[in-house]
């Protein structure tokens, strides 16, 4: 299982770095120069965690289908795509969002990793390596474990984008 869950990670990593890239290159270019800016506030965390959190369970039940690839790949499009439509340079835009995207990176890999096991415990299942009782044992553990992972990774992302990323775009972007 450890070398299942290197091998995803990597191909997790390489799969994301192209599809941040096609996410920038692929997203039409704003004028740079007239930031959008809003400072955001503790009310802001509360939002950005409830909207997250809603996303990320909206995967985690979509993975139970093998369809949470398609939501991970449209926010990682996004993402790449977010200086050109900020219309913020994309090494400001892309340093002001590390402290709360890799969080949110952290759990897209995390639902991705639950697709992948769950996609090999089903095959499993169906080839009957694995018991009915192995497959629910599978989900009680992923429920216990990933979800409470899951939610605290989002409310730290949360406060990062409020209180750290927001701040330092403000700082190199809208003060320069």
């Amino acid at each position: 299982m450890q070398r299942f869950n290197r091998l995803v990670f990597w191909g997790y990593v390489i799969f994301s770095l192209v599809v941040l890239v096609v996410g920038y290159f692929s997203t039409p270019q704003k004028e740079v120069g007239s930031p959008q800016f809003k400072k955001l506030y503790f009310n802001d965390v509360l939002q950005i965690f409830t909207q997250n959190t809603i996303y990320i369970l909206s995967m985690l039940l979509l993975a139970l289908f093998v369809l949470s690839p398609v939501l991970i790949v449209k926010f990682l499009l996004s993402v790449g795509g977010g200086a050109k439509l900020e219309g913020a340079h994309p090494i400001v835009y892309y340093v002001s969002s590390a402290t709360h995207g890799f969080g949110e990176w952290l759990m897209c890999f995390f639902v991705f990793l639950f697709t992948a096991q769950h996609l090999r415990y089903i095959v499993m299942f169906f080839q009957q390596k694995v018991t009915l009782q192995h497959l629910k044992h599978f989900y009680l553990e992923a429920c216990k474990r990933l979800v409470p992972v899951l939610l605290l990774i989002l409310i730290v992302s949360a406060w990062a984008e409020v209180y750290v990323s927001n701040r330092l775009y403000e700082q190199l972007y809208v003060h320069q």
